[in-house]
């Protein structure tokens, strides 16, 4: 892109809604919104990488943030109201050193700041900025502020000026001046600002507060509507809560770098504001939520999760029907092509935008709610909470560890007969797959014996048996209560389960394997090298913006059918022996571009590309293909270790076997053992090494 000042920009605008799907927007809000588009991204290249990053930090901010509130205007201004509006107009007629404040302290913890610590070249005097903000009703400044505000400025005081505050308001015990914590000390001067005795409390709450302002100085913070309203245009921008205007920073400066793709927009994400607004308001439910259950406050969940429940029977997430999973492998057959397009006439268009509605954060509150339940021994309350979650159409992801806890609940109220049904109705539920199907017929075997049940399943026969078991002797190491096993090795190091299990495979005995303890990290990596182009295919509403590092349907079904015919092509060339030269080309055109899974610094390109070889072209393809078709589903319960070695001639290119790690006391999941099945059906050598205490019977390959 030229600098400024050079050659001029020519910009082409094509028409990117046709179709039914363009009646979502009038011609002239695609109109706007296309240009607005082109506008922000010829005037973030158009000065070139270098005149950006020397623009200085804070301008960066203010020229990205005015582009976001442009996109957002042009594309997404039906959900915009009074508030935004005046924000917007307020921010746009203030100096540019008052805009790079507002910017500066938005991301910040806050909410008050001391006006003599922020030093930003670009703001210049933070005062006369803090003046200008709060002049445009943006923020306030401490010596306005009411008492509430007040109480809240205290929190920037050191510990030492809050135990000088309070002995100068007589605050402490007598005698008592010094080993006061900062709740003590916070919570006493909070006391003295509220007292409320008549004519005297009065006088004293009002001597507190000017206490307090001398204290803690000139300060300032932010509205909380000006904050909210920014708050809500970045999240309408990036559609994720991690996400801020640092992502145009870290790129503009050079620090990370995301990929290069067609942002295709067919509908907006929010029909209505009240859709907009409804779903904030569970997000915050849901953070009320995840920090009562982390502080283990059991009464404040019950009252973050009632706005759940009410939405559940009111049946709320009995929205229309999603599409349904593709066919998955079964047991021990290897997957199997998917038709093309079966039925997708009749699918609703990105359904995967439906995880940005309150009914879809309901739905996962609630989840945790009925683990709550079972916690406390709740369980037909817990199996009523399922049955309603079953009925909806929100989180189908999750509906296979719904049907597994409702079949257990149900066995622990005592009705095995009904926990066999429900488990049996299970199976014809489209979404499960991996190692909810398995632990689903698992339990049907076991609480279907004779007399309930005299005939076994179909399928029986054809469940995956446990892959072969190794067993080594490790002698443990005294550990504190919780902390993860150690173990002596041979040259008497401690070492965690996994290394000593690399350390026992590397010995010649053991066949002097090559291996890592990866899990799913190198097989994530080389699911986003060779399969780049399907990641960042041009698929509606995948990727609306450019900030993603993988599309909005990647953990649903619709990923792997709306790029069938990419991804099968690509498997092709895989299973024919093309990955070596496939990772090269991803890596050079690619590297350090981020992507999901993509682990830049773990392994290098000829180590992945070694590793490619020694798994082999159709077992890779295979173990890629169940990724790119249920890439949720299959995220966890990869075995521990991925062991390979190299052929002894240049015909040979190589084995690899997979390996899950096991301590004295720990025993297979029905995820892993999901896993250990696909691996095994795909052509992969896999197994599982326990390792045993001193005095154990060690065995090797044993099968069951």
């Amino acid at each position: 892109m030229p600098a400024l000042g050079a050659a001029p920009l020519r910009l082409t605008l094509r028409a990117w809604l046709t179709g039914p799907a363009a009646s979502d927007l009038g011609a002239a809000e695609r109109l706007r919104a296309g240009l607005a588009v082109a506008a922000a991204a010829a005037a973030k290249h158009a000065a070139g990488p270098g005149a950006r990053a020397n623009a200085g930090t804070g301008e960066v901010l203010r020229a990205n943030f005015l582009l976001l509130c442009d996109a957002v205007a042009a594309a997404d201004g039906h959900l915009l109201a009074e508030e935004e509006l005046c924000f917007t107009a307020a921010f746009r007629v203030l100096p540019a050193a008052t805009q790079c404040l507002f910017l500066r302290l938005h991301p910040r913890r806050g909410p008050w700041f001391r006006l003599g610590s922020l030093a930003y070249s670009e703001v210049g005097d933070a005062a006369e900025a803090a003046r200008a903000l709060a002049d445009a009703k943006l923020a306030r400044l401490l010596e306005r502020a009411g008492a509430a505000d007040v109480e809240a400025a205290v929190n920037v005081l050191t510990a030492p000026e809050l135990a000088a505050l309070a002995a100068r308001l007589r605050l402490l015990p007598a005698g008592r001046t010094s080993g006061n914590s900062r709740p003590q000390l916070l919570a006493a001067i909070a006391g003295a600002l509220h007292a409320d005795p008549p004519a005297t409390g009065r006088l004293r709450g009002a001597k507190v507060r000017e206490e307090l302002v001398r204290a803690v100085g000139p300060c300032v913070r932010l509205t909380p509507s000006a904050a909210a309203a920014a708050r809500r245009l970045q999240r309408i921008f990036f559609l994720h809560e991690g996400h801020d205007l640092s992502r145009f920073l870290v790129t503009d400066l050079g620090t990370a770098c995301y990929p290069r793709y067609r942002v295709w927009r067919t509908r907006p994400v929010w029909r209505t504001r009240e859709a907009l607004l409804a779903y904030e308001a569970a997000l915050e439910h849901a953070a009320l939520l995840d920090a009562a259950l982390e502080a283990g406050n059991v009464a404040a969940a019950e009252a973050a999760l009632q706005p759940a429940w009410a939405a559940l029977y009111a049946g709320e997430h009995k929205v229309p029907p999603t599409p349904p999973r593709p066919p998955l492998t079964t047991y021990p057959a290897a997957p199997s092509p998917l038709a093309s397009g079966a039925g997708r006439g009749a699918w609703p268009a990105a359904p995967f935008l439906r995880r940005f509605s309150a009914a879809w954060v309901h739905v996962s509150m609630a989840t945790a709610g009925v683990a709550l339940r079972e916690k406390q021994r709740r369980y037909a309350e817990a199996a009523d909470l399922l049955r309603l979650l079953l009925g909806g159409e929100c989180c189908y992801n999750r509906r296979g560890e719904w049907w597994v806890r409702l079949s257990i609940d149900t066995e622990h109220l005592g009705r095995p007969e009904e926990a066999l049904e429900v488990a049996e109705a299970a199976l014809a539920d489209e979404h499960i797959c991996g190692g909810e199907r398995l632990d689903l017929q698992r339990r049907i075997l076991r609480l279907g014996k004779p007399p309930r049940r005299w005939r076994k399943p179909a399928w029986a026969s054809t469940l995956p048996r446990d892959p072969p078991e190794v067993r080594i002797e490790g002698r443990p190491i005294a550990s504190v209560l919780g902390a993860k096993s150690q173990f002596w090795s041979a040259d008497g190091s401690a070492v965690g389960v996994e290394q000593l299990a690399l350390l026992h495979y590397a010995t010649e005995a053991a066949g002097g394997w090559r291996g890592m303890h990866c899990e799913g990290g190198v097989w994530a990596t080389l699911f986003g090298l060779l399969l780049w182009p399907a990641l960042f295919a041009a698929v509606p509403d995948a990727l609306r913006s450019s900030f993603q590092t993988s599309p909005l349907d990647l953990s649903t079904p619709g990923f792997y059918l709306n790029r069938q015919a990419i991804i099968e092509a690509r498997l092709a060339e895989v299973a024919a022996g093309a990955a070596p030269a496939l990772l090269r080309e991803a890596w050079a055109a690619h590297h350090g571009v981020m992507c999901v899974g993509v682990n830049w610094e773990r392994q290098g390109v000829e180590e992945l590309v070694e590793i490619a070889d020694c798994v082999g072209g159709s077992s890779l393809a295979g173990v890629m293909r169940l990724l790119a078709q249920d890439h949720a589903g299959w995220a966890g319960g990869m075995p521990d270790l991925l062991l390979w070695k190299r052929g002894e001639s240049t015909e040979d290119l190589g084995s690899a076997r997979l390996a899950e790690v096991k301590g004295p006391r720990d025993a297979l999941s029905q995820q892993q053992r999901a896993w250990l099945a696909a691996l095994a059906s795909a052509g992969l050598h896999v197994e599982v090494l326990k390792v045993v205490e001193p005095g154990t019977a060690v065995r090797k390959h044993r099968r069951r």
